[in-house]
């Protein structure tokens, strides 16, 4: 549970963090594609993330922080001949910095504790805290990649290079506007209550960066939003030591319509919703978190192209993405 600490008033804190998964059960909708999956024709992504971030406590109620982002991601997908058939699995690569973001909190309410009449200090029950900043597009959004293509003239898959999917693109390529609410509540000296929301909201509509999709409607990357929520509790299990286990529910996704601006071209709008356990330490000014979201729902939604295609042909069209089954999230940090 994230609070107020007096001690570290004025002070820096640096902090890592990692995170992992690898989307290999592939859905149309919330249904998933069980004879491809099971055949092995799905696209799989392995991506890592190292997220190393510094932030400033300027008053007791507000801060600054710095999130500078790293990923590695590695996709692989199948190459099929005239008749479908699976002749080969190709592998892809990008990695590097990510898009930088800079952003700015508040406590909604004193954090600091105070006597109330009594002594020692009595800290808030409960707080909220509000972030809002920038999102800078320092991530390449157009890495390229020999791929795998089979060329029916010579009956076999040639060598051809373009841009990498999307969905492992270092950056996005706009600008964005994140904001974020962290609140929580104590309900006893042991037992807390947590809930998060972010909306990232990006005001252009594409990149310009190939798809390589052959039609016109998703012919160039987009540029979406994206949203995350967790609501939880919080059960100081050795308070002497610091240790804390969590128990809850994580949504994040992309939305099919931006709140900001155009939402055309190409992106795979969809929500994943998972069990989200956890352990986290904190003493000393060091501070330690092992969340492993376990997924439970996947939706794959109906993208502004796809419908665009579905009245172009006059029949239904919905595009496929893939899920993890489960993520690790880890961080560290250290105030000073």
């Amino acid at each position: 549970m994230l609070t107020y600490d007096a001690e570290a008033h004025a002070r820096w804190q640096v902090t890592v963090g990692y995170r992992w998964f690898k989307s290999d059960r592939q859905f149309t909708g919330s249904h998933e594609d069980d004879a491809i999956n099971d055949e092995g024709g799905q696209d799989i992504n392995d991506s890592h993330f190292v997220d190393f971030g510094v932030s400033y406590q300027w008053t007791p109620r507000f801060s600054l922080s710095l999130t500078i982002p790293f990923v590695e991601h590695d996709r692989s997908s199948v190459v099929r001949n005239r008749q479908g058939t699976i002749v080969e699995r190709y592998h892809v690569q990008a990695n590097g910095p990510g898009d930088l973001r800079l952003s700015a909190s508040y406590w909604l309410f004193d954090p600091v504790p105070h006597t109330q009449g009594k002594e020692p200090a009595v800290p808030p029950r409960g707080n909220i805290l509000l972030s809002a900043g920038i999102d800078m597009p320092t991530g390449k959004d157009d890495v390229e990649d020999v791929h795998r293509r089979f060329n029916p003239t010579i009956n076999r898959p040639l060598n051809v290079t373009h841009p990498v999917d999307q969905s492992i693109q270092p950056g996005d390529g706009g600008w964005g506007i994140p904001f974020d609410l962290y609140a929580y509540y104590r309900f006893t000296d042991r037992l807390s209550g947590y809930l998060t929301a972010s909306y990232q909201i990006t005001p252009e509509e594409s990149n310009g960066v190939l798809t390589g999709i052959g039609n016109e409607f998703e012919r160039y990357m987009s540029i979406p939003d994206t949203f995350s929520g967790r609501i939880g509790l919080d059960y100081a299990l050795l308070p002497q030591h610091g240790v804390t286990v969590s128990l809850g529910l994580r949504a994040e996704g992309v939305p099919t319509y931006d709140l900001v601006g155009g939402s055309d071209d190409f992106r795979r709008p969809g929500i994943a919703v998972s069990v989200e356990p956890g352990v986290s330490f904190m003493k000393n000014n060091w501070s330690a978190s092992l969340t492993v979201p376990i997924a439970i729902y996947r939706d794959r939604y109906q993208s502004v192209p796809d419908k665009q295609l579905s009245a172009a042909l006059g029949a239904n069209r919905h595009g496929e993405a893939s899920f993890a089954d489960y993520l690790i999230l880890f961080s560290m940090g250290k105030r000073f």
